[in-house]
């Protein structure tokens, strides 16, 4: 799914089944190669982390069709995600072919009703109001909403909300033009480093704006008499709200990076 549906879309078993899916987490290869473009303009300030590579600033985004790429890195869709987005493609059967487009609709009718101001309960509304796709779809908090698919019992999904800016009251009579909503979104990537923050795009599509965790990276990660699970066990602990970040950084990361001077 492209940015312009919703951010990013979380399989998550329901249960019992939690084990699994860290399990299928911590296994994945997440080992991405990148060659960023040096910049000689752009947001100086702040840093950027794209699947556990720390990139130099100043930083330019840049869009090619919905794809959003940063000092020419690719960063949504990741190409891990877009990779098991296409093996889904080829596993799933037609019927579910079917439920995933109009999943796609779903989301991209409930991003515009997110953009347009409406509330968490019209917008909770519309998603319970489409049985044949979604069921016991409920808020998770301002920006994320769990769900399970039509005649799914056994996994939770969750639509991210992540980087979407809400409208004002007059902007929202308009129709929605993609372009805007992208230039939108690199404006606020742009106020947010400018800020001092950290932006960091995990492998699942995610994003996350938190401090600069340079010195705690690097300290976990030069530090030779840390076992592999100890290693994992202190990354974990650094990224506490997104476990994929941890897992980004363990599988790409590379000292020169990583040593970058912070500003």
């Amino acid at each position: 799914m492209g940015l312009l549906a919703l951010a990013a879309i979380g399989f998550h078993p329901a249960d019992g089944n939690a084990a699994n899916l860290r399990d299928h987490e911590r296994e994945r290869d997440r080992r991405v190669k990148i060659a960023p473009v040096d910049q000689s303009t752009g947001v100086a300030a702040g840093l950027v982390i794209a699947y556990g590579h720390a990139l130099r600033p100043p930083y330019r985004f840049k869009y090619a069709g919905s794809t959003l790429f940063v000092n020419g890195v690719q960063l949504v869709p990741s190409p891990i995600a877009a990779e098991d987005d296409e093996k889904v493609r080829v596993l799933v059967k037609d019927d579910r072919r079917k439920l995933l487009r109009e999943l796609e609709r779903v989301q991209a009718r409930a991003k515009e009703m997110f953009e347009a101001r409406r509330s968490h309960e019209e917008i909770l509304q519309y998603v319970k109001s489409q049985p044949s796709v979604v069921a016991d779809a409920k808020w998770e908090g301002e920006r994320v909403m769990v769900f399970r698919l039509a005649g799914d019992k056994h996994f939770m999904h969750m639509l991210q909300f992540q980087g979407l800016t809400q409208k004002t009251k007059k902007q929202a009579q308009g129709t929605v033009d993609p372009q805007e909503v992208q230039k939108r979104l690199i404006d606020q990537y742009e106020r947010d480093l400018a800020s001092g923050v950290c932006l960091f795009f995990s492998s699942d599509n995610g994003v996350m704006r938190i401090a600069d965790p340079r010195a705690k990276v690097v300290e976990i990660m030069e530090k030779g008499s840390l076992s592999k699970e100890d290693r994992e066990r202190a990354m974990l602990e650094v990224f506490p709200m997104n476990r994929i970040a941890a897992y980004d950084v363990l599988a790409n990361y590379m000292a020169g990076e990583w040593a970058q001077k912070r500003k």
